[in-house]
């Protein structure tokens, strides 16, 4: 199981703006309430390649009672997410728009966490 996963932090794909379409919202399921403040949640992301999903789940299971919470991405979505990101990044850099300083330091966090996946799980 642990050569075709990959668990990483939420925070590796970036703020919730940006990984919320593709991971969900940056808080537990069952965490219903609103802050005010900001919180920490320790929520993990596998990355999976050749294996079920359901085998998946079940070597990471969510636990709300451990608040044990993971999110699972298959490996060819995971690399395309990053594509795409890495690719409005630099288009915003051609474009001269937006804060050049901000899209420098995701593309570099991007490229990092493509690394990490590649290195894991490259066949």
């Amino acid at each position: 199981m642990k050569e075709n996963t990959l668990v990483l932090q939420y925070q590796d794909f970036g703020p919730e703006a940006m990984a919320g379409e593709l991971l969900g919202p940056e808080r537990w399921p069952w965490a219903k309430e609103h802050y005010s403040t900001p919180q920490q949640f320790d929520i993990h992301v596998v990355v999976y390649r050749d294996v079920k999903l359901e085998t998946v789940k079940k070597a990471y299971p969510v636990d709300e009672h451990s608040n044990q919470d993971y999110r699972y991405i298959e490996y060819t979505t995971a690399i395309q997410w990053h594509e795409d990101q890495l690719s409005k990044f630099t288009d915003q850099l051609s474009k001269d728009e937006g804060d050049k300083d901000y899209a420098f330091f995701f593309i570099r966090e991007l490229y990092k966490n493509v690394l990490k996946i590649e290195r894991a799980l490259r066949k």
